[in-house]
């Protein structure tokens, strides 16, 4: 296939495509995703090291770049000892939806998540905002889309709440269909005992495209997407009575909720579109590519 250059995803990806890398003689370049920025575990020194941390020297040394998929995670890179001159932040990108009509689900007003369930998504702390919103009398409602390993912890949590929906897994149109309907796509990320994080959630991205506001929360990369007062409304991570608050304000404001909706759309068109994006990552790989054709 005579290969220019190998592009390997998250830390281990590249781990264990440097050697491949040195032996065909070709430049190597990794991107890193986030919890494989982050997770202690990948770092910590144990008796038998992983196959990350016996290469991880080496790959510092000897990748010609790494990309991170948002600023945090440049940083949290450099921390970690990578070299900064080495470090690229491409952030995701993502295709920008139909216009057309997509008719929103008929439902009282509600707002949304989509995701995993896993401890950093900060569910949690959602469900929580709404158990306040309840106790307050403000009627709106959650739905949750996706499936996990807390799903059951989160249904107990949950409990008979009648104003909480579980939907599991959808396919891509449907989400679009929900998305389109709902006050706001909340996205509650925290930082996991285990320090895994966010790089930049998809969701974000996919909701500003469909020309939704986002509630997220200030960790990692959700800020360098999500303008406060504009495209959406940021608080701070784990804080549940924040969460209830921007939910309230956003459902007893619709006149502002429609204005973030044009500008969420605006601003996913101008900084995250996939093929922006993707033409941005195009290059980055050819000067790599042809720095090396040039030093051979």
């Amino acid at each position: 296939m005579r290969p220019r250059v190998i592009h390997a995803h998250f830390g281990r990806g590249g781990a264990l495509a440097l050697p491949i890398a040195r032996a065909l003689d070709v430049p190597l370049v990794v991107t890193f995703h986030g919890g494989d920025a982050t997770k202690e575990g990948h770092y910590r020194r144990r008796l038998v090291p992983t196959i990350y941390q016996r290469r991880l020297a080496a790959l510092q040394r000897d990748a010609s770049m790494i990309i991170c998929v948002s600023e945090s995670i440049r940083h949290r890179l450099v921390e970690r000892g990578f070299p900064p001159e080495k470090l690229r932040v491409v952030r995701y990108g993502v295709e920008m939806a139909d216009p057309g009509p997509l008719a929103p689900p008929p439902h009282p007003p509600y707002v949304l998540f989509v995701g995993r369930f896993v401890e950093k998504k900060g569910i949690v702390h959602l469900i929580e905002a709404l158990r306040l919103l309840k106790s307050e009398g403000t009627s709106v409602r959650l739905v949750l889309i996706g499936d996990g390993p807390l799903a059951s912890s989160l249904r107990e949590q949950a409990g008979t709440a009648r104003e909480i929906t579980f939907l599991g897994w959808q396919p891509g149109r449907e989400v679009r269909r929900w998305m389109r309907g709902a006050i706001a796509v909340c996205v509650p990320s925290v930082t996991a005992e285990s320090g895994d994080t966010e790089g930049l959630p998809n969701v974000v991205l996919e909701a500003m495209a469909e020309g939704v506001p986002v509630i997220g929360s200030r960790h990692s990369g959700i800020g360098e997407a999500v303008e406060h007062g504009r495209t959406g409304l940021l608080v701070p991570a784990g804080d549940s009575p924040a969460i209830m608050e921007a939910i309230k304000w956003l459902s007893c404001n619709p006149d502002a909720g429609g204005a973030m909706r044009e500008r969420a759309r605006h601003r996913a068109e101008a900084c995250f579109n996939a093929v922006r994006q993707s033409r941005m990552l195009e290059d980055l790989l050819l000067s790599v590519s042809r720095s090396r054709g040039s030093a051979g």
